[in-house]
């Protein structure tokens, strides 16, 4: 999940707790306060490209991009 600068409240739930309430039940693994949403930086993640996502570590590496050269 993104970063949410300064996200307000609507619908009386906060971006954390909406996180809380509908991803984390899922059991999956999940990583938050990725600079690819509304915060400064906004880096692209490819749809489609492989990747590696390591919550323990806090990290997603893009093993395959999906532009071919």
């Amino acid at each position: 999940m993104g970063q949410c600068t300064n996200c307000t409240t609507s619908y009386g739930t906060s971006y954390e707790d909406l996180i809380e309430g509908v991803l984390v039940p899922l059991g999956k693994p999940l990583m938050t306060n990725l600079a690819t949403a509304h915060g400064h930086y906004k880096a692209a993640i490819p749809i489609g490209a492989v990747a590696d996502l390591d919550t323990y570590h806090n990290t997603l590496t893009v093993i395959e991009s999906t532009v071919q050269g």
